[in-house]
């Protein structure tokens, strides 16, 4: 008692009589105070250890064995709840085949294959060699269609652990043996067939023998949307013959004029294509395919004036119209409107004047039409060209050029010549 009254006094207190006297009191409120601090720590413990367990499904470093884990779990389960559900919350490696007997085999056996269905000869073990089949379970058991409503169903614990580890196992399964699938049929496009036969046959083609591709994801050369179907074939069987023809320098029949259209909106007034030599004006500068050596037809068009006849800007004033092949001037007019002529008379002899034939070798050649140029002084146009309101009215009135037909090779001039090919 001496040396316990010593320990407690202070260098302060003065009597020590007075310590005597307190100290019964201090050891009572020293009592409550440490049964306070002791119940609430197991309080504190009591609610912070569901808690931890339930922080992650899965076991780590520090944490109770998943026996303890399950027991904790346990005592705190609602009064007739299965202890075997929340068991199978735990983690697991793979999912333990009594899962899958207690609430799937009842249905999906050998025996009565509910739905086609027989879990229970597979192996979960090895779901990757049956992809299809798990599959199908993942998406039932992500959507809880199954087990059926009034059958035993697991916790939602227990749904995404068993997802989990389907998913997990099926993508490591196609990872390590991956199926593309069959390659599909892929045919050219437009542009990758023209570059075909110009490689194989030396035979420039005009696209447009074939329709226009899909485009899938911004692309037209995308093999699952460039598909065959009855009526482009028909269209590549109507194209080979025409290739056919211009490879082989023997046109059949009586040969088809083709025309080629110039834009209405094109500004006629000035050198356009650098294609065309300086100097000139408007007119079409392309490239054109002749089938085989002889004579061919070219027929100009001058644009129409509408509904009141005649063509636009032929005045008496003579207009000088070239035409070139690959630079070379193969013929030379006079457009002008004819005296003494009227209506149709007149429209005819305009274009017999812009009407002509010329022998032309088998092959692409480039044909350049075009109106020779005048200088600004000569021509007295109040309007600049780029601020007209009308953008299909010719610049000073003079006549401009809306499409160039060629016929041919004329059949009694045709030579078997050979061809490009």
């Amino acid at each position: 008692m001496t040396d316990r009254r010593a320990a407690v006094r202070s260098p302060q207190v003065a009597d020590p009589r007075s310590v005597r006297r307190s100290s019964p009191w201090l050891r009572r409120i020293g009592r409550v105070v440490l049964a306070l601090g002791v119940a609430a720590g197991l309080a504190a413990s009591a609610h912070a250890a569901p808690a931890r367990w339930a922080a992650s499904p899965l076991q780590t470093a520090g944490e109770p064995p998943v026996a303890e884990q399950q027991d904790s779990t346990n005592a705190q389960l609602p009064r007739g709840t299965e202890p075997a559900a929340a068991a199978s919350a735990a983690p697991f490696e793979a999912p333990p085949r009594e899962v899958l007997q207690r609430y799937c085999f009842a249905c999906h056996n050998a025996r009565t294959r509910t739905a086609g269905l027989a879990l229970d000869t597979f192996d979960m073990a090895r779901a990757g060699d049956h992809p299809e089949v798990w599959e199908a379970v993942v998406r039932k058991l992500r959507t809880g269609a199954m087990p059926p409503a009034g059958r035993p169903r697991p916790d939602r614990a227990t749904y995404d652990a068993v997802v989990a580890w389907l998913e997990t196992t099926l993508d490591r399964a196609a990872e390590a043996r991956p199926d593309p699938g069959r390659p599909t049929l892929h045919r050219l496009n437009r542009a990758e067939y023209r570059n075909a036969v110009r490689d194989l046959l030396a035979v420039e083609i005009d696209a447009a023998l074939l329709p226009a591709d899909n485009a899938a994801y911004g692309f037209d050369n995308n093999a699952d949307a460039l598909t065959l179907s009855p009526s482009l074939t028909e269209r590549y069987l109507g194209a080979a013959a025409r290739i056919a023809e211009l490879a082989l320098g023997r046109p059949r029949g009586t040969p088809a004029p083709e025309t080629i259209l110039i834009p209405t909106d094109r500004d006629q007034g000035v050198r356009w294509s650098d294609d065309l030599p300086f100097g000139t004006r408007g007119g079409a500068a392309f490239r054109h395919h002749f089938p085989a050596d002889g004579e061919y037809l070219f027929q100009m068009r001058p644009k129409e004036s509408g509904v009141a006849g005649g063509f636009l800007g032929v005045t008496g004033e003579p207009h000088q119209l070239d035409v070139s092949i690959d630079g070379e001037r193969v013929w030379t007019g006079i457009v002008q409107r004819p005296e003494g002529a009227r209506g149709d008379e007149r429209n005819r002899r305009i274009l017999e004047s812009m009407r002509f034939r010329t022998p032309v070798s088998a092959g692409p050649h480039l044909v350049q039409v075009y109106f020779a140029s005048r200088t600004s002084a000569y021509v007295e146009d109040l309007f600049d060209p780029d601020l007209r309101r009308d953008p299909y009215r010719a610049a000073s009135g003079e006549p401009v050029v809306s499409s160039v037909t060629i016929t041919g090779p004329l059949r009694e001039t045709a030579a078997l010549g050979p061809s490009p090919s």
